[in-house]
């Protein structure tokens, strides 16, 4: 099936192109985040977990969606339609994975890009720089963060444009689309 319309979602299930429509629903699945002990050590290594798990692994693993003329792998970033969260803006994200039960319950495992200047730790150390950077720019500067999510497909409105510089910011800031050199932890609230 070819998806005929520019927003329309689809991704390739047994060689053909199946559309996907928009949720009303809120994606079933949660990501929980833990701190576990490494055997024989006193270290901890963080763990995530999908829940329901088992649904979650019981669903077959896809190389790549489409939407409208585009397609998305995992790396790629991509645009998110807020259907959760606030403000109501779309959120930016990176796909580690995709997997689908059918053609109907297709879902990204992804990783969130925030705007540096809503992250206060990251904030404080921009308010602080003494940077050439101008206002324009900073306002497409993101900040790429350990929060991950699952979300429905369907909430992909396309492709994002994200260029990553060296902290120290000697590259130069892309005219066009997002940027970033920043990484935030947000279970430590830590910036490297």
């Amino acid at each position: 099936m070819e998806a005929n319309h520019h927003n329309a979602n689809s991704h390739t299930h047994n060689g053909s192109e199946v559309k996907l429509e928009p949720s009303p629903f809120p994606c079933m699945f949660t990501v929980e985040l833990y701190d576990q002990r490494i055997p024989e050590s006193t270290q901890l290594q963080r763990v995530y977990m999908i829940r329901p798990q088992q649904i979650w692994l019981s669903m077959e693993r896809f190389a790549e969606i489409r939407v409208g003329n585009e397609a998305f792998q995992p790396h790629d970033t991509v645009v998110l339609s807020n259907v959760n969260r606030s403000p109501s803006r779309e959120s930016i994200a990176r796909i580690l994975e995709i997997r689908a039960k059918d053609e109907d319950h297709v879902y990204l495992r992804v990783y969130y890009l925030r705007p540096a200047v809503e992250v206060a730790p990251i904030y404080t150390l921009l308010s602080q720089s003494n940077s050439i950077i101008t206002q324009e720019q900073r306002s497409r500067e993101l900040v790429a963060t350990n929060e991950l999510g699952v979300v429905d497909a369907s909430q992909v409105e396309g492709g994002a444009l994200v260029t990553r510089l060296s902290s120290n910011g000697r590259e130069n800031i892309p005219p066009k689309g997002f940027w970033w050199r920043w990484m935030y932890d947000v279970a430590t609230g830590q910036v490297s």
